[in-house]
């Protein structure tokens, strides 16, 4: 199940669309997490084949973030996974 973490970078970002370009350390500032953590949560994402995660090459350079399904598409997903297994929190909460 995706969790709550990707979902908030998701609608926070989601004028944005599949394409994202930013820097690690506003996506620290965002997640209150150090930038090593950023990295590795990206790369668990990518692992997961939620994105695909491009480190930009230097400092100063943006990082590319480029979702593999829409928005909406994860929301419904995410919520029919919480329908089948009773997830009444998730259900809820969004």
């Amino acid at each position: 199940m995706i969790d709550q973490t990707y979902f908030d970078l998701r609608m926070t970002y989601q004028q944005f669309g599949q394409k994202l370009t930013i820097s690690i350390s506003e996506l620290a500032k965002f997640w209150s997490i150090s930038t090593k953590q950023v990295k590795r949560r990206l790369r668990a994402y990518e692992e997961q084949k939620l994105l695909h995660y491009y480190p930009g090459q230097g400092r100063g350079h943006l990082t590319q973030i480029i979702f593999q399904s829409s928005f909406r598409d994860e929301v419904i997903m995410g919520m029919k996974q919480a329908i089948v297994t009773g997830d009444t929190i998730t259900i809820f909460n969004c």
